[in-house]
């Protein structure tokens, strides 16, 4: 068979066509892969009509905006924008819960379920209807109406079989009977909890929507910040106009609110995807950043590789030159090559890049906002191959130019085996070898800042020890447990139970576990304090049981923790940062102070306890009040565990005493407290590991670009080195010749590669924690590892020169 002109001449070399395929692969399968992450993260639109149109509404208090940001929405200001902003068409509220789902026709185990409390116009804001029965009706947002709820899919077939007929059936939630009205659509996704901001308190995964059945009459003018606010504006209307419109309504709300209330009133306005993707996108830029800068380097390396595969077949090409070949042939014939070996890389990259998403998917943080959009589509394929066609002409073009300009004459004055290379060429070769190690040199900086300070995250002390404790969630039925009595009583003989396990050291009960959320945040009165209620200090309120600081190993640094001896008190622990706040330079132990409800009994300060991440550790640590879970009980809480062994061998024996005192209890995943720290910092780790990936291929195609390089410069000067060491040249002069040339291009790139990431170093800031953008251990570190790496990578063919026989390399020259 008789191949085309430009697959002999590939046929001819397999070792660089597997090595040229191999890096394309590379360069374009993971940038494909990353693209995909882009697309589906932040590119698409929000699966709902009119995605331009939706907005995230949240309230500012200009006063507390730095040290708390915006808040959630009152439900009262909520139904008065409702009622006077023209701008708005509807505006929801939205509010989080779980509910315990029991009995259903699979039967099984009492189950949590993520559920969302909202306003009954959400559906029809979303422009969702539902695929069996309807959605809510406006009757049914009333207090004593709202036990109805619309169900998902997933949970219409997982627990009820996908039986059409549950539309118009009771199902027991919380134990209380509630009518399922509707069945959505398999398609429709609502927002978890890493999605929106606002309420970092929605649950991870929602099947079940009920009516909220809100009175806002009964909310205070600045009651509860506890809703997410969901708007769709009005066509042909501005976010600023929407503002300026509910920024109105605010100062008039503002106006009537009481002297020990005075507080200025503001509104945000945030469309929606923004809301969504704010958190990351930053991440992913810098991700894609990285991953192209390694496209560029592979670029530039396979330019060098066909520099010297055009240079070895230059005779060739002036043969061709002198029998008539025009230089339009000799560069297309250089650059089908170069888009053949591209369409090889590309479709070798683009089949990987389909088990990379799969792989991204599997392994990126599950707080990484909407990545069940992320899969390979139309566009990404038509990114992968864009990629291609770009990659092609970009290590192409130099050799296809270099090679254009052969000379007929030059196959007639070319005397030797083989034509050397001019200057000119080396100097250009030079410069893509001091190119790709200022893009390796910038990448491997970053990848240094971000390690730093990812050591430095960890390092830190989360004010607990998380070794050998277990935590599950549990919901206790409210039908069953409609009081604080009954709930409290359950809970004691819980603890009795769990405490009496074999290998429990020490149990106890929280509100919520550190670095799992904010939970509960109300103001701190101390007696005598004259500042309004939005200007005193906000600190969050956990609610625990005795044991609780002992079995998370809180330390204690004044007075002592809650007892079962205060049953009859008001016992409060503050953490150190609340004492210094808000009792700087007092003692403490002893004071009262209450929450934002003056009706209440004070809460009496028996002890201070260290400081506890709260929600993240890159997070100062946030202002505690831990208070006894008899003084408001609560129908959700953690349970902790410490105990003798592995804390995972221990969830068994903990689900069976539970359900031992209460069958009708479900728990939440068995996590360890190791595993909660771990996945606090996913999100920076997943970052990170990728970045470390793409700076260590860059490593390596760098390392490999001067290795060529240097290699094919002793083979240009093979005979004059021979004629040199003939001559007594010692072999640490010929060391150095090599080494200077090989080395002075690397030490170029270096300090261009330094100095722009010197620029550069402003975008990274925001992801570094307690690491300068100009650390210069990172900077010397990176230095030299380039310089180390390089040198070998010049040490090894120089070698090979100086220990060869300079008889023999005359002879064959």
């Amino acid at each position: 068979m008789v191949l085309p002109p430009t697959l002999r001449s590939l046929a001819r070399d397999p070792g660089f066509v597997a090595i040229a395929v191999l890096t394309l692969a590379l360069g374009i399968g993971a940038n494909t892969a990353i693209f995909s992450l882009i697309n589906g993260v932040l590119l698409q639109a929000v699966p709902y009509p009119n995605p331009d149109r939706l907005v995230v509404i949240e309230e500012i208090i200009p006063k507390l905006l730095r040290q708390f940001g915006p808040f959630p929405v009152n439900g009262r200001h909520l139904y008065e924008w409702r009622k006077q902003c023209k701008s708005i068409d509807q505006v929801a509220a939205i509010d989080s819960r779980r509910m315990t789902l029991t009995g259903g026709p699979a039967g099984g185990e009492p189950e949590q379920i993520g559920a969302a409390y909202v306003s009954a116009n959400l559906l029809a804001i979303l422009g969702v209807q539902p695929r069996l029965g309807r959605g809510f009706l406006e009757e049914e947002d009333r207090p004593g109406h709202n036990r109805v709820v619309v169900i998902t899919d997933s949970l219409w077939r997982r627990r009820f079989s996908a039986d059409p007929a549950i539309v118009g059936k009771a199902i027991l939630l919380d134990g209380a009977p509630h009518v399922v009205v509707g069945v959505l659509p398999p398609d429709f996704r609502f927002f978890a909890h890493h999605d929106l901001s606002t309420l970092a308190t929605l649950e991870a995964r929602t099947d079940i929507f009920r009516p909220i059945g809100l009175n806002p009459e009964e909310i205070g003018l600045m009651g509860d910040f506890n809703f997410m606010a969901l708007a769709s504006l009005k066509p042909g209307v501005t976010r600023e106009q929407a503002l300026a419109e509910i920024n109105i309504v605010q100062a008039s709300i503002e106006s009537r609110l009481a002297a020990a209330e005075k507080s200025e009133l503001r509104a945000a306005i945030t469309p929606l995807k923004e809301q969504m993707t704010g958190q990351t996108r930053k991440g992913l830029l810098v991700l894609l950043a990285a991953v192209g800068a390694v496209l560029l380097i592979v670029c530039v390396n396979l330019a060098n590789l066909m520099l010297a595969r055009a240079m070895a077949g230059k005779r060739d090409a002036t043969i061709r030159a002198a029998l008539g070949a025009s230089s339009g042939q000799l560069i297309r014939h250089v650059l089908a090559e170069a888009l053949l070996l591209a369409a090889l890389g590309g479709i070798l990259g683009i089949a990987a890049a389909y088990w990379g998403v799969s792989l991204l998917v599997r392994t990126a943080p599950v707080d990484l906002p909407r990545l069940e959009n992320v899969h390979m589509d139309g566009l990404v394929l038509g990114c992968g191959l864009a990629l291609t066609l770009l990659t092609g002409l970009l290590f192409g073009i130099l050799p296809a130019l270099r090679l254009g300009r052969a000379e007929p004459a030059d196959a007639l004055r070319s005397g030797g085996r083989a034509a050397t290379e001019s200057a000119r060429g080396l100097q250009l070769r030079g410069l893509l070898v001091a190119s790709e190690v200022a893009l390796s040199a910038m990448l491997l900086i970053a990848a240094g800042l971000l390690l730093h300070s990812f050591v430095q995250v960890m390092k830190l002390d989360q004010g607990f020890t998380p070794a050998s404790v277990i935590a599950t969630d549990l919901t206790l039925p409210a039908a069953r447990y409609k009081d604080d009595a009954t709930r409290v009583r359950l809970l004691d003989r819980l603890m009795l139970k769990v405490r009496a396990l074999p290998g429990v050291k020490s149990a106890g009960l929280v509100s919520v576990l550190p670095l799992e959320g904010e939970g509960w945040a109300d103001v701190i009165s101390v007696q005598g304090q004259h500042a309004s209620v939005m200007e005193r200090p906000i600190a969050n309120y956990r609610f625990v049981s005795p044991g609780y600081f002992e079995t998370l190993g809180i330390p204690l640094l004044q007075g002592r923790f809650i007892q079962d001896a205060d049953r009859n008190a008001a016992p409060a622990v503050i953490s150190e940062t609340v004492a210094k706040r808000v009792f700087a330079g007092e003692n403490p132990i002893g004071k009262l102070f209450r929450r934002g409800d003056d009706k209440e009994a004070p809460f009496q300060v028996v002890g201070v306890a260290g400081d506890v991440r709260v929600s993240s550790l890159q997070k100062p640590a946030g202002m505690l009040v831990y208070v006894p879970y008899w003084y408001r009980s609560r129908m959700k809480l953690s349970l902790v565990a410490r105990t003798l062994m592995d804390p995972v061998l221990a969830a068994p024996a903990l689900r069976a005493a539970v359900r031992e005192i209460d069958s009708d209890v479900p728990l939440g995943e068995m996590r360890s407290m190791e595993q909660v720290v771990s996945r606090s910092v996913a999100p920076r780790r997943f970052q990170l590991t990728l970045v470390l990936l793409f700076a260590g291929a860059a490593l390596l195609l760098a390392s490999l670009g001067i290795y060529g390089v240097v290699s094919y410069l002793v083979t240009q000067r093979r005979n004059e080195i021979g004629i040199r060491m003939a001559l007594g040249a010692a072999r640490s002069d010929v060391y150095r010749m090599i080494l200077r040339q090989g080395l002075s291009p690397v030490i170029a790139g270096l300090a261009v590669g330094i100095f722009a990431a010197l620029s550069l170093t402003r975008l990274l800031n925001s992801f570094l924690f307690q690491v300068s953008g100009y650390d210069p251990a990172t900077f010397f570190g990176v230095s030299g590892v380039l310089l180390f790496i390089a040198a070998l990578a010049c040490w090894i063919p120089s070698r090979r020169a100086v220990t060869s026989d300079p008889a023999a390399v005359l002879r064959y020259e």
